[in-house]
């Protein structure tokens, strides 16, 4: 049996668990298996509905969906009628949190605070397009302190509404968007995709976090939500690539 490399550290696994870097310095290189987000700095919220610890809910609908990153950014929701639901829903045999727009279902992170680098990324479906023209199907917003925010979400199009795209707004010019590890902003209706966003120069947040929703109860996601990962940083181009090998394996896209 070969010696497996993991440049982020962490346990080796035999050869017949490894996984591969994608699209990274490092392509064919074996890391283990099954990577710990928190094995890279600067983790700053993780939601993880497999994981159904982390879920406090009462007959499948959830008040509180907690934070693995370590920080307590617990994701929670008191009101009945717009909390989300769990148990109702799978992919790749793993448990899901799914959102009715309807109901602008949403779950609210406490205020969290960022610089202008970081890294979001959000395993999703969407099975419903938003459907108004210039309206979006909300993954993450973070709220400013003041006024303003960073969201990335699925948006219409303006001329097929059939035909969703990843809108990032808030992120300034260096913002890039990536479905499924490819820097692209198409999105297939009603497919599980992972989507995910670097940016370098957005103004520094420090507001509440709202899972599928925007703050106020509008622009609801309608489908459902399977991760969330959230750096305070601008992950190198080894660490995206390690982090989406992980979702991407993890959840069967």
């Amino acid at each position: 049996m070969s010696t497996l490399i993991n440049p982020l550290g962490g346990t080796l696994l035999p050869e017949n668990n490894e996984s591969t870097l994608l699209g990274s310095p490092y392509t064919g290189t074996a890391v283990t298996g099954i990577v710990n987000p928190k094995q890279i700095d600067n983790l700053s919220l993780w939601l993880d509905a497999a994981d159904h610890s982390t879920i406090i809910e009462v007959g499948g609908a959830v008040s509180q969906w907690s934070d693995k990153s370590g920080n307590g950014s617990h994701a929670v929701q008191a009101t009945g009628s717009r909390q989300p639901t769990t148990k109702s829903v799978t992919q790749n045999g793993l448990n899901v949190i799914d959102f009715d727009r309807s109901t602008t279902d949403n779950l609210v992170a406490p205020a969290l605070t960022t610089g202008a680098e970081t890294t979001i990324f959000v395993v999703f479906k969407e099975t419903n397009v938003y459907p108004y023209t210039g309206g979006v199907d909300t993954l993450i917003q973070h709220v400013t302190a003041s006024s303003g925010n960073y969201h990335v979400a699925c948006a219409n199009g303006f001329i097929d509404n059939t035909k969703p795209f990843l809108n990032i707004e808030g992120g300034g010019a260096g913002q890039v968007g990536r479905i499924n590890g490819v820097v692209t902003n198409d999105i297939s209706p009603s497919t599980w995709s992972l989507a995910s966003s670097t940016t370098n120069a957005k103004p520094a947040h420090s507001g509440i976090v709202v899972i599928g929703a925007f703050t106020g109860n509008i622009f609801g996601h309608q489908g459902q939500i399977a991760e969330v990962i959230y750096y305070n940083k601008l992950l190198s181009d080894l660490e995206i690539s390690v982090i989406d090998n992980y979702l991407l394996r993890k959840w069967g896209l």
